[in-house]
């Protein structure tokens, strides 16, 4: 469970978010929780009693308060990460509009001194046209 957390963390962490990997990372951290805490919480026997006084030690709290609270914590990173995706999505179309506005300005230049060209080298070969009618 701790390598989990770890590759989640990694995950939220990195620099470029992705967001497929951290929900896949979350999912399973998710599933593992759920698994450990339906597990312990139904079974009466001794060992889930010295268990469960031992978790109360540990965290000062009831398994089924600690399930709560880690639910809610839960939610709150699973929002985080859409929020990340979301935010990530939108800055990733804004960055692609620009590329797209910048590469038509650069075509649009491109057309315009094409034609300039073809202007001067018109002219250029009316002029060359009326130097070589005037010797005559």
């Amino acid at each position: 469970m701790i390598l989990n957390i770890d590759q989640l963390e990694k995950q939220l962490d990195n620099e470029e978010f992705q967001e497929i990997g951290s929900m896949a990372s979350f999912k399973v951290l998710e599933t593992q929780f759920q698994m450990f805490i339906k597990s312990r919480i139904y079974l009466d026997n001794e060992y889930v009693v010295m268990t469960r006084n031992y978790f109360l030690q540990y965290t000062q709290l009831e398994i089924l308060e600690f399930r709560d609270t880690l639910i809610q914590h839960i939610e709150s990173v699973k929002k985080s990460i859409d929020k990340t995706a979301l935010h990530k999505r939108e800055y990733d179309s804004r960055v692609n509009e620009r590329q797209m506005d910048t590469t038509e300005e650069k075509v649009d230049m491109s057309k315009a001194l094409d034609a300039s060209l073809v202007d001067i080298e018109s002219s250029g070969t009316e002029s060359k046209e009326q130097d070589t009618s005037s010797r005559s």
